[in-house]
């Protein structure tokens, strides 16, 4: 079986890093990636150097008909069994390849990784929405609750055996046994008495870092927050914490391959997202033994799998209650069922789920 994963791009969003843990977990001959955007970033440099090969459409490729052409010809060329997408546009893209080249286009598989998106905001994309979805061959989606948010925008059930439900993974290993560093090489500002928090994800509205830094206004001097990631919102993040005189207390990492070891170092992770299919860097945290407080969102929650640590995502004083309680409750024998339930998540189990996923709807 050869295998085209076929995504926007590879920066450092949760979508990104699944894919590039499944890659990972094949070998180069089973599997290879097609970018629509030639944003050679984050996972591209550490899949290359593992000899996976990685299509980039070209920026001289802007029409759509010439984008459609070129992915179909390297799916031509590539001799594949399956063609998986993720996110939009990839989604509709190998849609319409799919209905353009309906004889000859191996079978197409996506993975549905939110809860919510901006098309099913708008009532008049839900027609179009369902040709899109109608073009694949089987859809995976990353948690029940994400399955049952697409079946009810689509107007389906699951009974016609085109739906499946894969939980994400990670490497649970690489987070149990991940090096917890000094204190100041994660916050350099760093104190005896200081509490750090982490939190982990692009700078989007979905990732609610406003809310967020509205909830350290609510928290003692101690309290310090680390930020790990990029997006289009860190400028505006960071004007807010300087018009809030939070400087002091709140650090911007950027982008970082050593989240494990960030995770085993801050003393609980925060995660505010208004939405989340599922919640990755919550399992994360849990494998490296770190609290997690969550928001009580589809998902997410039952990833965390306790009410007592979530929180209304709109409620900043809410938000910083659950975090201070979280850091004065937390014990080894909390640690140890936290990192005892990430082993259910792991990557290697994903992925073998997913092969056989491709290989049962093949032989149908």
């Amino acid at each position: 079986m050869k295998i085209l994963f076929v995504i926007d791009n590879l920066s450092g969003g949760g979508a990104q890093k699944l894919i590039s843990d499944i890659v990972q977990n094949l070998t180069a001959e089973q599997c290879e990636l097609l970018l629509l955007s030639n944003r050679k970033e984050k996972y591209y440099t550490l899949l290359t150097a593992k000899g996976i090969t990685v299509h980039v459409v070209p920026d001289s490729r802007k029409s759509l008909p010439s984008k459609l052409n070129y992915i179909w010809g390297v799916i031509r060329r590539g001799h594949y069994s399956v063609i998986h997408a993720n996110l939009f546009p990839a989604i509709y893209y190998v849609a319409m390849i799919k209905r353009l080249h309906k004889k000859t286009c191996p079978p197409v598989f996506m993975t549905e990784h939110s809860t919510d998106n901006s098309r099913r905001h708008k009532k008049y994309l839900r027609l179009p929405e369902k040709y899109i979805y109608g073009s694949f061959n089987h859809i995976i989606s990353i948690s029940n609750e994400t399955q049952n948010a697409l079946l009810g925008w689509l107007g389906k059930d699951a009974s016609d055996g085109r739906f499946t439900v894969i939980e994400n993974g990670i490497e649970v290993e690489k987070y149990q046994n991940a090096k917890e560093y000094e204190k100041k090489d994660v916050f350099s500002e760093y104190k005896d008495g200081d509490q750090l928090i982490g939190m982990v994800g692009s700078f989007t509205p979905q990732k609610n870092h406003k809310k967020m830094i509205e909830a350290m206004t609510h928290m003692p001097d101690e309290y310090k927050l680390v930020l790990v990631g990029e997006g289009p919102l860190l400028a505006d993040i960071k004007q807010l914490v300087k018009e809030k005189n939070l400087e002091s207390r709140i650090a911007f990492l950027g982008f970082r391959k050593d989240v494990a070891e960030i995770m085993k170092t801050v003393d609980v992770v925060c995660i505010p997202s208004i939405w989340e299919g599922f919640g990755l860097v919550a399992v994360e945290a849990m494998a490296a033994g770190t609290p997690v407080v969550a928001a009580n969102v589809p998902g997410l929650a039952n990833v965390v799998g306790d009410s007592d640590v979530c929180f209304d995502p709109n409620n900043a004083n809410m938000i910083a209650k659950k975090l201070i309680s979280a850091v004065s409750n937390f014990n080894n024998e909390a640690k140890e069922l936290l990192m005892d339930r990430a082993k259910h998540y792991d990557i290697k189990n994903t992925a073998e789920q997913y092969i056989r996923v491709f290989e049962k709807t093949i032989a149908q």
